[in-house]
């Protein structure tokens, strides 16, 4: 690809709809993580005029396609959550990933109810709700440190009939973080599939990092593309060195592959 991929477009484009995953519908645990089986529901998303503000909604239609998860520690304090549409999780092996850098696989101490399936290392508790379907993460004094979004607050409306093709819409359930999708995917053209997740950040947390850029140390509030361009230059914020990685003045950090 010689340039960057079109996340905007991809995101905008209103005749696909999203497919985010509302509920687990199979667990499978071994010695160092859980397969998960989770179920997801499309979501279709529509522009409204709300007095004068524009907002985007989603309807909630038919059961979308099914996908595989995969949570494991790799040690006490590194947690690999991984997602795919289907019903197999390949090994995608990639340069991105180091393979040698654990000694061992680490085995947590894991609990699988009704309500939830909780993974607990020394260091980390990993809770993973089955409906809805969400991820809390937190220390190993009880500390929250990051939690995903679930897909209901995408819905329109959260209760009730629906209103969306009538004169009323009173109802409607505002969704004010544009292109900040909970955790789901998009088909696209060609094949290709746009994945996505959005979690929660407290009122005065903090980011630092994602490579080599000359912008502000902290990055709250800003769009970053990573992708490389100009990378031996130091007038633009758009390129430099990428890393998908950054840190959180919460204390944990997020790399995405």
């Amino acid at each position: 690809m010689s340039l960057p991929f079109d996340l905007d477009a991809f995101a905008k484009d209103y005749s696909r709809p999203m497919q985010l995953v509302t509920a687990i519908i199979g667990v499978v645990p071994d010695s160092t993580g859980v397969i998960i089986h989770g179920a997801t529901t499309c979501f279709d998303r529509r522009w409204r005029d709300r007095y004068g503000t524009l907002v985007e909604i989603g309807v909630p239609g038919d059961p979308g396609e099914p996908v595989i998860m995969r949570g494991e520690f790799v040690t006490p304090s590194l947690f690999r959550f991984r997602m795919i549409p289907g019903d197999e999780l390949p090994e995608n092996r990639t340069p991105m990933i180091a393979d040698d850098f654990a000694p061992a696989p680490y085995a947590p101490e894991i609990a699988v109810t009704d309500e939830a399936i909780t993974l607990r290392s020394s260091a980390l508790t990993v809770r993973i709700t089955r409906k809805p379907f969400r991820i809390f993460v937190t220390d190993a004094a009880g500390k929250p440190l990051f939690h995903t979004l679930p897909a209901a607050v995408f819905q329109h409306p959260p209760t009730g009939e629906s209103h969306l093709d009538g004169a009323s819409i009173t109802d409607a359930w505002p969704w004010f973080f544009r292109d900040l999708f909970p955790m789901g995917f998009i088909r696209g053209e060609n094949g290709l599939t746009q994945s996505f997740f959005t979690g929660s950040i407290h009122y005065d947390e903090h980011f630092y990092g994602f490579g080599e850029k000359f912008g502000t140390l902290d990055k709250r509030g800003q769009a970053i593309n990573l992708w490389h361009a100009n990378a031996t230059g130091n007038t633009w914020s758009a390129s430099y060195k990428n890393i998908p990685f950054f840190l959180s003045s919460q204390g944990y950090g997020l790399y995405i592959n």
